[in-house]
């Protein structure tokens, strides 16, 4: 699994530890500090997906899902679910 993931790296360790997730930083612009948030690629050494959508939304930071599709396809089932929950009175 491979994402895309704007923050810190403390911020996506915080959530994601180094032994399921890789992390792939960029070297930050001249000038910039390297604990800025930046987009930093992540890849995922998991045999099953459904844990990870819950985990995407509590790091609370954009993110971008590269592959796979099911992936996506589950973020987007959890997203449905919660805005129903959230309609109800």
């Amino acid at each position: 699994m491979t994402l895309r993931i704007h923050g810190t790296v403390e911020q996506i360790r915080a959530h994601l530890p180094a032994g399921i997730a890789s992390l792939a930083e960029h070297e930050p612009a001249t000038g910039q500090d390297r604990a800025a948030e930046r987009w930093l690629r992540v890849e995922l050494r998991a045999a099953r997906l459904d844990w990870l959508p819950p985990v995407l939304a509590s790091l609370d930071r954009p993110f971008v899902i590269e592959r796979p599709d099911e992936l996506r396809d589950l973020v987007t089932a959890l997203a449905d679910r919660l805005a129903s929950y959230a309609r109800q009175a």
